[in-house]
């Protein structure tokens, strides 16, 4: 989906997007009943917005705008072989351990 932004009222730009498999046209977000990381949404909706970080693609971190009751939650790799993840919290101790994409 393509990045959509809104200026925040510190005037920080963020960048609202959307993660979708080209395979299988689901979308990826959070789970509404366990509140894991899925993809499996046949329809882009509020569980599957993400926010990068300062706007900056190249190598960033996300932001699941619904993790933690809707105030979200930085997305984390658990484990060594980069098939698990979680979301932490969304206070700024959490963006500093949140795993870098790119």
């Amino acid at each position: 989906r393509t990045p959509t932004t809104a200026n925040t009222e510190n005037n920080r730009v963020l960048k609202m997007i959307g993660l979708c498999n080209k395979c299988t046209r689901t979308w990826m977000g959070q789970s509404s009943f366990l509140g894991s990381v899925v993809c499996t949404a046949k329809k882009f909706g509020k569980n599957e917005e993400w926010e990068l970080d300062d706007g900056v693609m190249e190598r960033t971190k996300i932001l699941c705008a619904a993790a933690n009751w809707g105030n979200g939650g930085w997305l984390n790799v658990d484990d060594e072989t980069g098939e698990k993840f979680s979301f932490g919290g969304y206070e700024a101790a959490s963006k500093r351990n949140a795993s870098l994409w790119s």
